[in-house]
């Protein structure tokens, strides 16, 4: 029996099993690379989120120090050493709130005036051990007004008017305590350095770190830099050594340093502040 050619044609343009499978598999291929870069888009516009409201929250926080500092007041006499003062890394506060900069002064920003205008106010970096298997880097904001006379002690405790118990008390920035003084999270580091100069431009040295009662005036300005990540890899990190041990490289080594798993995800804001009076 011999087939119609009509029959001929329609087995001669069948698909083979092996050619369904072939072509089962390059779809599969293709699907895959397309979800793999769908995936890629989508973590990377994620991270480009992240950054841009971490960055947004950065500059408010940098209006606020601003504020703050071209608020700084001194004493009458810039010589008293009883009276108010400038500090970087003041030797009441340890290193759980030097990461590796912080700082503290009075401010002429006080809402509340009944008892004086000068507030307290600081800047830290802490680490939230909460989660001992994913610590979290946090910048604060102490703030204490002249109406808490139990932590208001510039007067009453000249040399010891900010300490890690005054710290924990109006700035913890935990949880617990409805994250009081915590202005941004997945924050890793915070650098501060100051610079003066004379009345006809000359660069003055100045006491590091820097202390109002030591040099006996306000600096000029004030260099800030913040170093931060992405809320992934911020739960990355397990470990706060490998990171705080690259403090003392300084901000601009910083990043290119740290571990792989956080660096990609990593990013530092400067800004420079000026001073509003230095003596």
């Amino acid at each position: 029996m011999q087939l119609s050619p009509i029959s001929t044609n329609r087995l001669r343009h069948a698909f083979t099993l092996v050619e369904v499978l072939a072509a089962i598999a390059v779809l599969a291929f293709l699907v895959l690379i397309l979800v793999s870069l769908v995936g890629q888009s989508t973590r990377l516009l994620t991270r480009g989120r992240a950054q841009t409201e971490t960055l947004q929250t950065l500059r408010a926080v940098s209006h606020m120090m601003s504020r703050d500092l071209q608020g700084a007041v001194l004493p009458v006499s810039p010589t008293n050493q009883l009276s108010l003062q400038f500090a970087q890394n003041p030797p009441g506060v340890s290193s759980a709130y030097r990461n590796p900069d912080s700082v503290f002064w009075q401010s002429s920003i006080a809402t509340e005036t009944s008892h004086s205008e000068i507030a307290i106010v600081g800047y830290f970096v802490m680490w939230d051990r909460s989660n001992a298997s994913n610590p979290k880097g946090k910048l604060c904001r102490y703030y204490v007004p002249p109406t808490d006379l139990q932590s208001y002690q510039i007067y009453t405790q000249p040399s010891a008017w900010i300490s890690d118990t005054l710290i924990g008390a109006n700035a913890p920035g935990l949880q617990a305590a409805n994250y009081k003084g915590m202005l941004a999270e997945n924050i890793i580091g915070l650098w501060i350095s100051f610079e003066a100069s004379d009345a006809s431009g000359n660069p003055l040295t100045l006491p590091t770190p820097f202390d109002s009662r030591v040099a006996q005036r306000l600096p000029n300005a004030a260099v800030v830099s913040i170093a931060f990540v992405s809320p992934t890899a911020a739960k990355r990190i397990t470990d706060t050594t490998p990171i705080t041990a690259l403090y003392a490289s300084g901000p601009n080594n910083f990043i290119s340093n740290l571990p792989q798993a956080i660096r990609e995800d990593a990013r530092l804001y400067t800004t420079r502040i000026m001073f509003k009076r230095s003596d």
